[in-house]
């Protein structure tokens, strides 16, 4: 069976964007792009990456406005507001919306559609992640970074342990933070032994005790750090199932600023 390849598409826009911007600060104008280079990029980046993946066919994903995550911590990202970002980017986004049919649903990010499909419809060997974002490997199935190539089956006791190193850890790059003090090699041993994600959830409560923060504090930087994965959208409400090892807490999307 030939996978199908589920591609972030944001990568796919962002690193075509940056490389297809002409600088014009040398005359003092606006930095540009040419829309025909950009169009190509797109096209030649989705094949290799399709190719790198083995795939016989593809599924480009993008974030959709809003953001679940800012309603479980309004601070989610905010290290990134206001920082500049190539002019093509949006332009890149209508490419692949328009001529790759790229899609998005507006409240997840496209990690979070890669993360329902690859244990979801696409589970069992049928999609492939295609993406150079490492956190994508928190969640169970085959990924492929298409930079060092080859596939790799991350198993779910995996994908757990590496989530739950997160909770720990915190992630600079999407702004939350883990438990003060504590980077890789302390989570790690931390965690050691652990396998089951009762057990893993257990240790990530005992370090953040022992560092005066509370199981609440825990909770929220899980579901910050957790790309969903099936059972956690309902697609015909438009709620997450936000992340509880017993009782998940529903959560409305926010309302959808785009067209469907």
């Amino acid at each position: 069976m030939t996978p199908t390849a589920l591609i972030d598409g944001d990568i796919v826009a962002y690193h075509v964007a940056a490389r297809c911007q002409k600088d014009g600060s040398w005359d003092g104008g606006e930095p540009t792009f040419d829309e025909v280079e950009v169009r190509e990029d797109i096209g030649k980046m989705l094949d290799e990456w399709t190719k790198a993946a083995g795939a016989g066919d593809r599924v480009v994903l993008l974030t959709g406005s809003g953001n679940f995550r800012k309603l479980v911590d309004p601070t989610y990202k905010a290290n990134r507001v206001g920082k500049p970002k190539p002019v093509a980017l949006s332009y890149a986004r209508s490419v692949l919306i328009q001529e790759h049919g790229a899609k998005h649903v507006d409240g997840l990010e496209a990690d979070d559609l890669i993360g329902l499909m690859l244990t979801g419809s696409m589970a069992d060997g049928r999609g492939v992640a295609v993406s150079l974002d490492k956190d994508l490997r928190t969640v169970p199935g085959l990924h492929c970074n298409p930079k060092q190539g080859g596939i790799r089956a991350v198993t779910e006791d995996y994908a757990n342990k590496l989530w739950m190193t997160q909770v720990l850890t915190g992630d600079p790059v999407d702004g939350y933070r883990g438990v003060p003090g504590i980077g890789p090699a302390k989570a790690a041993k931390a965690l050691v032994g652990r396998s089951s994600l009762h057990a893993l959830w257990i240790a990530v409560q005992q370090v953040h005790a022992a560092n005066k923060l509370t199981v609440e504090d825990a909770l929220r930087t899980a579901r910050l750090a957790r790309i969903l994965r099936r059972g956690d959208y309902d697609k015909t409400t438009r709620e997450v199932l936000l992340w509880h090892l017993e009782k998940p807490e529903r959560l409305a999307l926010p309302t959808p600023e785009t067209p469907p």
